[in-house]
């Protein structure tokens, strides 16, 4: 049972992956898929954007 909660867990991830090969992820512990805490990441995005 562990392995099928590991790999639905993962599946998005993975699925995500595929569709953007070599593409930086970061997957932030207890976050929320509204970002809430954008301002943390907000830095190394206009770094990746090229605007900072």
């Amino acid at each position: 049972m562990d392995e099928v909660v590991q790999a639905l867990a993962e599946w998005p991830h993975a699925e995500m992956a595929g569709h953007h090969p070599g593409a930086k992820r970061r997957l932030l512990a207890g976050g929320d898929h509204a970002l809430s805490d954008y301002e943390q990441h907000l830095d190394e995005v206009l770094r990746f954007l090229e605007l900072g």
